[in-house]
């Protein structure tokens, strides 16, 4: 995976299959994901990418993409994450369920790409 993903501008994060707090686990984060963040993979591997919500961060959306990766279907989302700084970032994820033979969910990938706003333009993705 890291020979995949090492030189890629869009951040990849790889979890296990648990969905249930205070899952799941984060097993593989990129550079990107690192430089997007703010936090070395050191201490993102064996944390939750929930780490990364907050305040702004839909409840909604989180609920939506949960019920995605359970039905195992691919998703993109808008959603608001926080940098290791505290600093609130929007951000592109796209999700895509990895399942055993028998449909059970037992890693997620996702794509990350954040969203920056062009001077002068409103953003028209919305947080799902």
């Amino acid at each position: 995976m890291a020979a995949l993903t090492a030189d890629s501008e869009t951040a990849v994060v790889v979890t296990d299959g648990e969905l249930s707090h205070p899952g799941p686990t984060i097993l593989y984060v990129n550079g990107a994901f690192e430089r997007m963040t703010g936090y070395p993979s050191s201490e993102l591997v064996g944390q939750t990418p929930r780490l990364l919500q907050g305040e702004k961060t839909s409840l909604a959306t989180r609920r939506t993409l949960a019920r995605a990766l359970r039905d195992g279907k691919r998703l993109k989302v808008a959603l608001i994450n926080y940098r290791k700084s505290g600093e609130a970032y929007r951000c592109e994820v796209e999700v895509f369920p990895i399942l055993n033979s028998d449909g059970v969910l037992v890693n997620a990938v996702a794509l990350e790409r954040e969203i920056r706003r062009r001077p002068g333009r409103r953003s028209t993705m919305r947080e799902a």
